[in-house]
């Protein structure tokens, strides 16, 4: 990955931000009936998909707002370098997630990440919702703060441990891989999808 700055990078995590609470500010008005429906035997359903990444963004988000609020501002223009291991992480989510709606590398979930079939879709969606806007909080925080140094480990292991941009990185890029089997399972169960927010 190139070096850029600060700006750049959380200008653009911003937008995917944006773009996964749109979603989920969408299904909300949606059925609890529908969004609890499996398309197929074995698949998770819309409110399991945004339960799975509720797991994420409880053990991300508090990590990295620790980080980032012992680090200290610069008054030059920040830059960020991602590291290899995060860099590996993230292009392992990104992966053909870019061109097309669907996602070609299938991964098993974590443990600790599987999400319950029974579930109280309100509040598994409004905990989403509520998170995202923490993390586009946590965006506008970052500024010129060095986002290179601080290190978080990762949810596989904690010996395991990425700096606090990829962390970020990784997060987010997490959600939008996730943002196109959620859509495609509206499709699949059913749901007449508006375009101008699942398209």
């Amino acid at each position: 990955m190139n070096i850029q700055t600060n700006e750049t990078l959380i200008n653009a995590l911003k937008a995917e931000v944006n773009a996964v609470y749109d979603v989920a500010a969408h299904i909300q008005h949606i059925d609890d009936d529908i969004l609890l429906k499996h398309p197929h035997s074995g698949a998770w359903s819309v409110s399991q998909i945004v339960e799975h990444l509720n797991t994420y963004n409880r053990y991300y988000i508090p990590r990295i707002e620790q980080v980032l609020s012992a680090a200290k501002s610069s008054d030059k223009v920040m830059t960020f370098r991602s590291g290899w291991l995060g860099a590996y992480f993230i292009k392992a989510m990104y992966s053909d997630v870019k061109t097309r709606d669907e996602v070609a590398n299938k991964m098993k979930a974590a443990k600790g990440h599987v999400p319950d079939a029974h579930l109280d879709v309100k509040a598994v969606v409004a905990e989403f919702l509520s998170t995202e806007k923490r993390l586009l909080a946590l965006l506008d925080a970052v500024g010129n703060k060095c986002i290179s140094d601080a290190k978080i480990p990762i949810t596989l292991s904690k010996f395991i441990k990425i700096n606090a941009g990829d962390a970020l990185r990784f997060l987010i890029a997490h959600q939008t891989r996730h943002l196109f089997q959620l859509k495609r399972t509206l499709s699949e169960v059913s749901v007449v999808e508006d375009s101008r927010v699942l398209s």
